[in-house]
C-alpha cells in the first residue's frame, strides 16, 4: 500500500512534465476565446473578398505579377530622303539656266559671224533656242511634274537604322529585378531571403484578389515572455512583420489567378474561400526551437490558415503554389467523404 501511494505521488509530476508547449497550444486553438478572436477579424458579409486598399504589391509599389511582356510598336518614321531629291532637282533647275546662259555667250562672240551681222544675229538667236530647247528649262515651269518615284512608298529609302519589328518589353519583370522583395515572386521557393537592411511596412498591406481572401495578421512569438498569439501587427518581431508582409504578398501573387484546385475547392465543398494569415515569429530574443517550413492548415471548414515562419536570421518560410495544389487535393478528398466539410486537412 506504501508503495502504491509513493508510485501515484510520483506519477503527477510526470504527467505534467509529459505536457508539450504544442499541446498546450492545441488545447488553447481550440477554446472559444481563440474562436472569437479570430473570426472576429474576419470580413463579413458581400464584402467579404474585397479587401480595403489596393493590395499587397500596389502598396509595395509592386506589380501583381512577375512577367507581364507586351509587343510595343516602334515610332512611325519619315523618309529620311525627301528632302535631298527636292534639293536635287532644284539644283538640275539651276543648272539648266546657267547652261542657256552659256548658249547666248557662245553665240554672241562667234568669230565666224562678224562679217554678216544679220546672220550672225539670227544664227545666235537659234542657238539660243537649241540651248533651251536642250537644257529643259520648260520643265522649271511654276508647276513641276510630279515624280512618280517619290509617290510610291516602297520606294522610298528608309533609314538603315530603323527597324519596324514591334520591340517586346517586360516592365513586371524589370521592377521585379529591382525589388528587395523579388524572392517571393518564385512561387515555388519556399525559403525566401529577405535584405538584412529591409525594414517592413508600417502599416500592414492587405492583399486584394478576387474569390478568395486573406484575413488576420496573427503572431505566435517563440520566446520567453512572447504573446501566443497576438492579432496585432504593430506587436511583431522585425523579422516577423517582414514575413508577415511578405506572406501575404507571395498569398496575392498566387491567388490572383488561382489553382483550378483552389476554385473547385471553394465550389464543391463547405469552405467559402477565407484564409488567415498566422506567422511563426521566432524573431524575437533567445527564441526557442527554430524555424522549419510553411504549413496550411483547415482549422475550421470555413478558414484555412495560411501559415508561414520568421527564422531568428531574418529567413521567410513561405507556402508555395504547389503547396496550395497540395492543400486543395487533400481538403477536396476529405470533403468527398466528409459531407462537403474539410476542417482538419493540412499540407
Amino acid at each position: 500500500m506504501k508503495n502504491l501511494a509513493l508510485l501515484f505521488f510520483f506519477a503527477i509530476p510526470m504527467v505534467g512534465c509529459g505536457t508539450s508547449d504544442s499541446e498546450v497550444a492545441s488545447d488553447f486553438l481550440e477554446t472559444a476565446a481563440y474562436e472569437e478572436s479570430v473570426l472576429s477579424q474576419l470580413p463579413r458579409g458581400d464584402s467579404k473578398f474585397d479587401m480595403a486598399g489596393s493590395g499587397t504589391a500596389a502598396s509595395l509599389g509592386l506589380p501583381n505579377k512577375a512577367s507581364c511582356p507586351e509587343e510595343i510598336e516602334p515610332l512611325d518614321r519619315e523618309p529620311a530622303t525627301e528632302t535631298d531629291e527636292t534639293d536635287s532637282a532644284s539644283g538640275t533647275e539651276d543648272e539648266a539656266d546657267s547652261s542657256s546662259g552659256t548658249g547666248d555667250d557662245a553665240g554672241g562672240t562667234d568669230p565666224a559671224s562678224e562679217a554678216n551681222e544679220t546672220d550672225s544675229a539670227a544664227d545666235a538667236d537659234d542657238e539660243v533656242d537649241e540651248a533651251d530647247s536642250g537644257s529643259g528649262t520648260d520643265e522649271a515651269s511654276p508647276t513641276p511634274e510630279p515624280n512618280d518615284e517619290m509617290d510610291e512608298p516602297g520606294d522610298m529609302e528608309i533609314d538603315p537604322t530603323s527597324d519596324s519589328t514591334p520591340m517586346l518589353v517586360d516592365t513586371c519583370a524589370e521592377a521585379v529585378a529591382e525589388t528587395p522583395w523579388k524572392e517571393v515572386y518564385d512561387l515555388e521557393l519556399g525559403q525566401v531571403r529577405l535584405p538584412d537592411d529591409l525594414e517592413a511596412p508600417s502599416q500592414y498591406p492587405r492583399p486584394s484578389v478576387s474569390d478568395v481572401g486573406l484575413g488576420g495578421t496573427e503572431f505566435w512569438q517563440k520566446w520567453s515572455g512572447g504573446e501566443n498569439p497576438t492579432f496585432n501587427y504593430s506587436l511583431g518581431s522585425d523579422y516577423g512583420r517582414r514575413c508577415m508582409v511578405a506572406a501575404a504578398l507571395r498569398f496575392q501573387l498566387i491567388m490572383i489567378d488561382p489553382p483550378e484546385s483552389i476554385l473547385e475547392l471553394k465550389a464543391n465543398t463547405n469552405w467559402g474561400g477565407s484564409f488567415f494569415n498566422w506567422v511563426d515569429d521566432f524573431g524575437g530574443p533567445n527564441p526557442w526551437g527554430s524555424a522549419s517550413g510553411a504549413k496550411l492548415w483547415a482549422w475550421r471548414t470555413g478558414l484555412i490558415k495560411w501559415i508561414s515562419q520568421a527564422s531568428a536570421d531574418g529567413t521567410c518560410y513561405l507556402p508555395t503554389y504547389s503547396q496550395v495544389e497540395g492543400l486543395a487535393a487533400e481538403c477536396l478528398a476529405r470533403a468527398a467523404y466528409n459531407g462537403g466539410e474539410i476542417q482538419g486537412c493540412r499540407n
